[in-house]
């Protein structure tokens, strides 16, 4: 349920000033359940207990959480010239503990239109846009599971008997993770727009974390989720849009945007690190980025016999997996990112095509070990990639030599071996179209008739071994199925 009341006025047509005040509710309900059969007989799975031997109910379970919000907001206008905006909202989940349920979130913004200026109006033939804008908030982040803040019970069998055991505790003093952004930019266009853009500097503070904290074993749990850490994220975003021609029928933009940042994990409570998940070749850790890999150093194959080697903690050489070091080997944050395109048009006829692109990011392909497993894993397809294997004193560059029943873990997937520069360009979409002129379409009496064919994600620029650059921001993934290519075609009628 929703509800909003707003009221809008102006005072001598230069006071402008807009009031909102709101309330919000929701609530959640999900049941779910499993069930297996054997001896089925019904191809179409209609009816489950039809030609069955047997019927079990694996699992059943339900959730529930509820969320309040009581909001409000004004902004003030002044001749088109300065901009204020206030506003604040209290919100309540029913997914923290029974102390803190509630936060109270702000924010605050100014913005400065100087090219309304009166003493700008001699500016007015080749500057159209110059704004100034600043902004300072603070949300709130209630994105996790719904009882983590509840002491829970589990099912368990003990010397023969059935019974029940604490399985997570509580912790009533769970409460929101907050997020403090503040952001200037500067806004402009030129000459009648044919050149504008954007550039901003935001920095965002997040305290509070939602994450799991180690706890002595003695407590009976290994850990507990709380509100600890901080994180801090600081970037540079810039856009520009433009028009190269503009003659007769011909018509020809170009536009794009660039974005930095980097984050840093400033505070994790008394950890000096935490593994993402659960999964020790990703790790949250004090002074580097929110995500980065550590894993075992691999040094290569070595050119007499076709071992695998690694690097131990001394910087020495061994064949001994063992004895391998551990050590951070990159992000899968990536350096730069963004996207630019391109619009030529010319009697109808337009040409359009967009590209996206990272780089400086880390990839881990761990797919590789069972497909490049160098012999270990032989009852399973292994890739062409597994061909290219040392076969001869001096061979270098290559895999290690494969032999049946691998067991020196040359194949690990918790090494570098795997990792792989993620930097990509993607060609995202290209479109050529044909819209009918005017005159054409008077005389079969149409408002508009235009002709299309497009690609989608015809071609990715990369140095990645196979499948697809893109693995979600932790950069591992695991069998993700690439881009799919579209090509699609047709006519778009307006009467």
């Amino acid at each position: 349920v929703s509800n909003t009341l707003s009221y809008r006025f102006a005072i001598d047509d230069i006071h402008d000033f807009n009031f909102l005040l709101g309330q919000e509710a929701l609530t959640s309900h999900g049941e779910r359940f499993s069930v297996s059969t054997a001896g089925q007989s019904n191809n179409k799975l209609t009816d489950i207990s039809t030609g069955t031997r047997a019927t079990s109910w694996n699992s059943t379970s339900t959730s529930d959480y509820s969320t309040v919000s009581f909001f409000g907001r004004g902004e003030y206008n002044y001749a088109d010239r300065y901009y204020v905006d206030f506003s604040v909202r209290a919100d309540g989940s029913s997914r923290f503990g029974a102390n803190n349920r509630w936060g109270v979130f702000w924010s605050a913004s100014a913005s400065w239109n100087i090219h309304n200026e009166s003493w700008m109006k001699g500016t007015s033939d080749w500057l159209n846009m110059l704004k100034i804008r600043a902004s300072y908030g603070v949300n709130g982040n209630n994105s996790i599971s719904s009882y983590r803040a509840y002491g829970v019970y589990a099912s368990t069998a003990y010397n023969g008997a059935n019974g029940m055991l604490p399985s997570q505790p509580a912790n009533d003093n769970l409460s929101w993770e907050k997020n403090k952004t503040w952001n200037v930019g500067v806004d402009f266009g030129f000459f009648n727009n044919r050149l504008s853009g954007t550039v901003e500097y935001y920095e965002r503070l997040t305290t509070d974390m939602l994450l799991d904290k180690r706890v002595p074993a003695t407590s009976g749990f290994t850990s507990n989720f709380m509100n600890i850490g901080s994180l801090k994220n600081t970037g540079i975003e810039f856009q520009l849009e433009g028009e190269v021609v503009r003659s007769g029928d011909w018509l020809w933009t170009l536009g794009g945007n660039i974005a930095w940042n980097k984050s840093e994990v400033l505070d994790l409570g008394d950890n000096e690190f935490l593994s993402y998940s659960g999964d020790s070749r990703l790790r949250h850790t004090v002074g580097r980025s929110f995500y980065s890999f550590y894993l075992l150093d691999y040094y290569g194959v070595n050119p007499s016999n076709g071992e695998a080697l690694w690097v131990t903690e001394d910087g020495s050489i061994t064949n001994d997996y063992n004895k391998a070091r551990y050590y951070y080997a990159g992000s899968p944050e990536p350096k730069l990112y963004g996207g630019f395109n391109t619009n030529l048009s010319w009697k109808g006829i337009t040409l359009s095509a967009f590209f996206e692109y990272k780089w400086g990011n880390k990839v881990l392909l761990i797919e590789h070990r069972y497909i490049t497993s160098d012999g270990n894993q032989m009852g399973t397809n292994q890739s062409v990639y597994a061909l290219d294997y040392w076969k001869q004193p001096g061979d270098t560059g290559t895999n290690p030599r494969p032999y049946a029943g691998n067991n020196s873990n040359s194949y690990s997937f918790g090494s570098d071996r795997w990792l792989e520069d993620g930097s990509y360009l993607r060609l995202k979409d290209i479109t050529l179209s044909y819209q009918l002129p005017k005159k054409a379409l008077d005389k079969i009496k149409l408002q508009g008739l235009k002709f299309y064919v497009s690609g989608m994600n015809l071609y990715t620029f990369h140095d990645v071994s196979y499948w697809d650059p893109e693995r979600g921001v932790t950069g591992i993934g695991y069998g993700i199925y690439p881009m799919t290519k579209t090509i699609v075609g047709g006519i778009e009628l307006t009467f």
